[in-house]
């Protein structure tokens, strides 16, 4: 977040810090007036992670519906911190394109690149992420993931990341019901070039999937993953890597691998 920070990439603050060595303030508890978001420092699958809902001054209502006040949130995080490290960052909200895909959650986007011979980013892949965990009334566990053409900016259908479900289609969202294939992400052009400024900032990773977030205050980079699921973005978008953009660009770096360990 730090090195973002100095290549002027926008990431969100972090205000609170915890861990085994207590807690760690990042920012003064006005800047806490807002609806929050905990997470794990480090995790996957969005595990652990709360959203924190603003109802009057830095007080909160939690995700099982009860309210507290901030002394209280901070006391229960640095608890858990303890044994799991934790964030607190302001929540981020979807911008208005994107908005109706979900009820509570941020909608994110996972953008793919990859160096080239030159050593420069291209972006092989893009597919937004709707995670059902955070939402709580839905009812279901899915991530579904929805390709997106890398000239257009166009949505495809959306697919579930569950095996008893990863071959149906949806043009319509599963859960809300609303039209999905076919809309035109107009943010796109906007997302890719932050994908591609963020790994000129981090050069010495080939493949990356960079997890941004298309908000009301613009563009926003997450978090990058080197140990990315390589199987979700090929069910999503109904191709092998092999025949996809990022086939040649796999075929050149292992070839330099090979040519460098004698390799046949």
């Amino acid at each position: 977040a730090t090195r973002c920070r100095h290549a002027r990439l926008p990431v969100p603050r972090t205000l609170l810090a915890c861990d085994e060595a207590g807690v760690a303030w990042q920012d003064a508890p006005p800047e806490f007036d807002r609806d929050l978001f905990l997470k794990p420092r480090s995790g996957r699958g969005a595990r652990g992670a709360s959203m924190f809902e603003r109802v009057g001054p830095l007080r909160y209502r939690t995700p099982d519906g009860d309210t507290l006040d901030l002394d209280v949130l901070v006391e229960r995080a640095g608890a858990r911190g303890r044994h799991t490290p934790l964030i607190v960052q302001p929540r981020l909200h979807n911008h208005a394109e994107l908005a109706d895909l979900a009820d509570q959650s941020l909608v994110t986007v996972r953008v793919l690149t990859c160096l080239d011979a030159q050593d420069r980013p291209v972006v092989t892949h893009g597919l937004l992420r709707i995670l059902s965990k955070l939402e709580p009334g839905w009812r279901r566990q899915d991530e579904f993931g929805i390709p997106t053409d890398l000239a257009s900016g166009q949505l495809g259908p959306i697919r579930s990341d569950r095996l008893a479900r990863c071959t149906d289609l949806y043009t319509h969202h599963p859960v809300k019901g609303q039209p999905v294939a076919g809309r035109v992400l107009a943010t796109w052009p906007a997302l890719k070039a932050l994908a591609m400024a963020a790994h000129r900032t981090f050069p010495h990773r080939i493949l990356v999937g960079w997890d941004l977030a298309s908000t009301v205050d613009g563009p926003v980079l997450l978090e990058g993953n080197i140990n990315l699921d390589v199987m979700f973005p090929q069910r999503v978008h109904r191709q092998g890597f092999a025949d996809s953009p990022l086939g040649p660009l796999l075929q050149h770096h292992l070839a330099t691998l090979a040519r460098a360990y004698d390799v046949d």
